[in-house]
């Protein structure tokens, strides 16, 4: 990966090794300048952060979930 993200961006990024999260196996995630990697898609959603929001779209890791 290359270059920062702009604001509302996110960057798919292949996994060299299988991710299992929850009971599934990813081989991909998504990068995103929220401070969150998510998987399936990318978020680029404009709208507050918030438990809501997180738990409801994609699964994620959210450490960062800030903008």
């Amino acid at each position: 990966m290359s270059g920062g993200l702009g604001d509302d961006e996110t960057r798919q990024v292949d996994l060299p090794f299988a991710f299992p999260f929850y009971g599934v196996t990813y081989r991909k995630v998504f990068v995103n300048s929220d401070g969150n990697l998510s998987f399936n898609s990318g978020d680029v959603a404009i709208t507050d952060r918030s438990l809501g929001r997180m738990i409801s779209g994609e699964p994620r890791l959210a450490p960062l979930f800030n903008d």
